[in-house]
């Protein structure tokens, strides 16, 4: 199924919010990965890779905006909003209040289990159709991706 809505960075500041590192692989090589949150993490070569071999070593949330290659430098969120999330996991909608829970694998989602939390829903989604806001704020990695 072809995702209908895409997320967006809207409350970012690039100085204290978060960093900029290159992809270890390419995001899609469709536009699958545009507009997807998901949970990443920094292999021992310092670029940024899709989930992290344990919830603990999790550094930041992405939302590329755009197809990238290899080596394309991304911005890795750690405090910020962003706009119109979508799940990348099974799930019904959002609601306000829910807490956001990233997984080893990247997705992103309202289950605990195996999670750890990297934000919070502040709105639901819209009459309009489009997805939640979500406050982020990534804890410390205490373990390598």
């Amino acid at each position: 199924m072809a995702q209908t809505q895409f997320g967006r960075y809207d409350k970012y500041d690039g100085f204290v919010g978060g960093f900029r590192a290159p992809l270890n692989a390419a995001m899609s090589t469709t536009s699958n990965d545009v507009g997807k949150v998901q949970a990443v993490g920094v292999n021992a070569s310092g670029k940024v890779i899709v989930g992290s071999a344990a919830v603990t070593g999790i550094v930041g949330l992405v939302c590329p905006t755009k197809v990238m290659a290899a080596g394309d430098v991304i911005d890795v969120m750690v405090r910020g909003e962003i706009m119109d999330v979508v799940k990348t996991a099974a799930g019904g909608a959002w609601t306000v209040g829910d807490l956001v829970y990233a997984h080893a694998d990247g997705t992103v989602d309202a289950v605990a289990t195996a999670g750890v939390v990297v934000g919070r829903i502040l709105e639901g989604p819209k009459a309009s159709g489009l997805g939640a806001r979500m406050l982020v704020t990534v804890p410390v990695a205490t373990t390598a991706s």
